[in-house]
């Protein structure tokens, strides 16, 4: 196709539609890897997934294992927060 540009476009159309083979045509879907990882980044940093994506790459085992401890003993903290807090108004 590029040795003859000027052709018509129908022309260039059929000699593409006949000649790429069906099973060529379309890619596999790409899945989503480590998704909890992902997220647990974006919470941690207050990434989008974009920059938690760029940021996991750079992120040791050790590192993302400390995030998600202090993503867990977060949680943790605030559960028991909203736990007292909703207690002594019924005090």
């Amino acid at each position: 196709m590029n040795v003859y540009p000027f052709i018509e476009k129908r022309l260039q159309y059929h000699y593409l539609l006949n000649t790429v083979r069906p099973g060529k045509r379309f890619a596999k879907w790409v899945k989503r890897e480590n998704v909890d990882d992902v997220e647990a980044v974006r919470e941690y940093y207050g990434y989008n997934v974009e920059k938690a994506q760029q940021a996991l790459a750079l992120l040791t085992v050790d590192n993302l294992n400390y995030i998600k401890q202090k993503l867990q003993s977060g949680r943790n903290n605030d559960q028991i927060g909203n736990l007292s807090r909703s207690d002594a108004g019924k005090r």
